[in-house]
């Protein structure tokens, strides 16, 4: 399913660096929002779009991979906030002994 995944992503970047932008400089504000409004319905992404949707979600994946790769995952609080979830937690822990 990744796999799958990572080819249409491939094509969707491919196909995007095949594109070029359209020109917007020196039009009325107007004209640039029609003029970007016409790529946009131009659906050369179309078919990767639809193609995209039918692989379903990625987020069992994404979970297996965190899960199997905790150590790249971790973030590391400033220290205020990484006191304050500490406090917070004791806290929480002494109401629920109660």
């Amino acid at each position: 399913m990744l796999q799958e995944h990572l080819h249409t992503f491939d094509q969707a970047v491919h196909l995007a660096g095949l594109q070029t932008k359209p020109e917007l400089s020196g039009l009325p504000a107007r004209s640039e929002l029609k003029a970007f409004s016409k790529s946009a319905r131009a659906g050369v992404f179309d078919h990767l779009d639809s193609r995209w949707y039918e692989l379903g979600e990625l987020g069992p994946a994404r979970l297996r991979f965190i899960r199997d790769h905790p150590m790249l995952c971790v973030a590391r609080l400033p220290w205020i906030p990484r006191m304050r979830l500490a406090v917070s937690a004791l806290l929480k822990g002494r109401r629920t002994k109660r």
